[in-house]
């Protein structure tokens, strides 16, 4: 209740004595690589279309570069900056609601706002009614906006405000966070974010008419929902007095999109060949399409015109025609195709915004030979590949926010060699039964011994757990079979936690599979199956020639703990022995070779600590090499 009050004092700025409702401006700052603000953003929109909030409650959103830049922010880099200063935002997600921070003093997240706020705020009458018309002549935008006064109004540096909103609604992630939906994005500000200056004192009755024009940018789609948002807010203050939106930008009498490709993106290729581009082209105008010029293009190469390079025939408005646009020799590695529209009925295109269609092909020719390893250093190995749910080539690395797998790192060590990289599966980001896959490059596999080692780390978030297959694939991609498999509480390798896993270098598991039967070229990869749970990790991975290392049956878990690391004049090796077993100890430097002398012991059942001088080693990177009978075992360590 106090604080109701308090918002309510504070927003009700100056003296009005006649009634008019209010439309209050929420001004929200967002990021789409900034993970609080995809778990804020869908209850927020819910909120904010409840009810009778949509006539009540304007949300605009600018997107800032928190905690990094996005691919939507760089579209418009100046207008949120602007706004961001203005405010003195410096934490994403953040809000202003009429100018003021809110629910609150002190405290501006979206996720505090309640329907109680909205509703003290919109109580508050409003001294403006305002009206805004738009008018479009090719890119141009024409606003009109008329103001009258119901009640008196004084401020001490009043401006009148514009922007152009857009709501995006993207197939895939553009940003790290996994967001999709990204709604009324203030996408340009007219004449810039400073507005222009309108009288200060406003008497009942008084009236003004201001013109706002500006080009709608080349980034904005004029089908999408998009109109412009107005508000009257006082510099001194910084109080919003009153809000109004425009109707949608009327659509362009001309326009053509192209809303799909064959093949589709994400598709792989496993072969060399020629694959013909087909487009679906889609008239987003409101006439007759009876022609279009086509292009496209392979990598950043210049576009070529189609063949023939104009579609003729007749598309009603939303209507959809295939178009073949050509045919490009497959080559190996990953190439992105664009294809683009230009003229439409011989009339150049105001509309580019829709006009280019990427999809990314993959292509391998031959398998690669063995053997094939990574640690995830500083990201994905090239040729690594990852599949989503549907089995199409995602990219490489889209961070904690999506669904597929990732290589990512830590600010202190998480893996068993004491790296702090990985590859990792988000599955609490999944609906139960989505996978994903991350596959070794496509492999040459020869006959006889082979066999994979990888490391893996697990935990049950609550009592529930994910499932982790090795598997291989034999069509490019299209079927995996299962190798090797475990879920739920037997894939954990620590003990379950309520929140988020990531694992210390000491909670790993090694497990080498046989691929014995697999000859000819094969993918190879880890599969996991979401149930909703935690992440799953997988490190220091090796497709390789030979037998099966059976190190577990002499070490516990395959878990080697050495220590410190960075080490001066010694390390200790710690490992858990399953059994008594000679164990041989060897440092290599970063060209594989020897150094000092080999370290030869007998370790007793149970837990071992051996102590390995290192005073007499330059500083640097090496490896602790360890030899058993059943197999090997090696640790990165630096030497200061």
């Amino acid at each position: 209740m106090k604080k109701t009050l308090l918002l309510s004092a504070l927003l009700a700025g100056s003296l009005i004595t006649n009634a008019q409702q209010r439309m209050v401006l929420y001004e929200e700052f967002s990021g789409e690589n900034c993970a609080p603000c995809a778990a804020t953003n869908p209850g927020l929109w819910t909120l904010l279309t409840t009810g009778t909030n949509p006539s009540r409650v304007m949300l605009i959103k600018y997107q800032v570069p928190i905690p990094t830049a996005g691919p939507i922010y760089y579209q418009n880099t100046v207008d949120p900056g602007a706004r961001r200063t203005y405010y003195g935002v410096s934490s994403a997600p953040n809000a202003r609601m009429d100018g003021l921070v809110s629910p609150g003093a002190g405290n501006g997240h979206p996720g505090y706002l309640t329907q109680a706020f909205v509703d003290a705020a919109t109580a508050i009458n409003a001294p403006f009614n305002i009206s805004v018309t738009n008018s479009v002549s090719g890119t141009n935008l024409t606003s009109t906006v008329n103001v009258s006064a119901v009640a008196g109004y004084t401020g001490t540096t009043v401006k009148l405000r514009a922007a152009l909103v857009e709501t995006l609604i993207y197939d895939n992630p553009p940003g790290t966070n996994g967001e999709t939906d990204f709604h009324h994005v203030v996408r340009k500000m007219y004449p810039s974010a400073d507005g222009q200056a309108i009288p200060n004192t406003w008497t009942t009755g008084q009236t003004g008419t201001y013109t706002v024009t500006g080009t709608i940018p080349s980034y904005v789609d004029r089908t999408h929902e998009l109109f412009v948002v107005v508000w009257i807010q006082d510099d001194g203050d910084k109080k919003i007095a009153q809000t109004a939106k425009s109707s949608n930008v009327p659509l362009p009498l001309l326009d053509g999109a192209i809303v799909g490709a064959t093949p589709g993106s994400g598709t792989l290729y496993c072969t060399a060949g020629t694959q013909t581009r087909k487009v679906t082209l889609k008239n987003t105008g409101t006439n007759t399409m009876t022609s279009a010029d086509m292009y496209y293009r392979t990598g950043t190469g210049a576009y070529q015109a189609s063949t023939p390079p104009t579609w003729t025939g007749s598309l009603a408005p939303g209507a959809t025609a295939e178009v073949t646009v050509g045919s490009a020799t497959l080559t190996e590695g990953t190439v992105i195709f664009t294809d683009s529209v230009g003229s439409i009925n011989a009339q150049a295109e105001v509309n580019p915004a829709n006009s280019a269609y990427s999809s990314s092909l993959t292509t391998f020719i031959s398998g690669g030979a063995l053997p094939m390893e990574t640690g995830f250093e500083s990201g994905m190995a090239p040729g690594y590949v990852i599949f989503n749910n549907q089995n199409k080539v995602v990219a490489v690395s889209r961070g904690q926010g999506g669904n597929d797998w990732f290589a990512g790192n830590t600010s202190v060590a998480l893996g068993p060699d004491n790296s702090t990289w990985a590859c990792a599966a988000p599955n609490f980001n999944s609906d139960p039964g989505y996978t994903s896959v991350v596959s070794f490059p496509y492999a040459a596999m020869p006959a006889g011994a082979k066999a994979v080692d990888f490391y893996y780390a697990h935990a049950l978030r609550g009592a529930v757990g994910d499932k982790l297959d090795l598997v291989y694939s034999t069509d490019c991609g299209q079927s995996w079979t299962s190798l090797w498999s475990k879920e739920g509480s037997e894939l954990a390798t620590a003990p379950a936690i309520s929140g988020i896993y990531i694992p210390k270098p000491t909670e790993w598991k090694f497990a080498s599979v046989s691929v014995d039967a697999l000859s000819g070229n094969a993918l190879v990869g880890f599969r996991t199956t979401s149930n909703g749970g935690n992440y799953i990790f997988v490190d220091k991975v090796q497709l390789r020639t030979g037998a099966v290392n059976g190190i577990e049956e002499l070490v516990n878990g395959g878990n080697v703990s050495l220590y410190p690391n960075p080490a001066t004049v010694q390390v200790t090796v710690e490992m858990n022995m399953a059994k008594s077993a000679k164990v041989s100890f060897r440092i290599v430097n970063m060209l594989g070779q020897q150094v000092g002398q080999q370290h030869n012991e007998t370790l007793g059942m149970g837990q071992s600590k051996t102590v390995i001088a290192t005073s007499d080693l330059a500083p640097g990177v090496y490896f602790m090499n360890i030899a058993t009978e059943k197999g090997n075992l090696q640790q990165k360590f630096v030497k200061q």
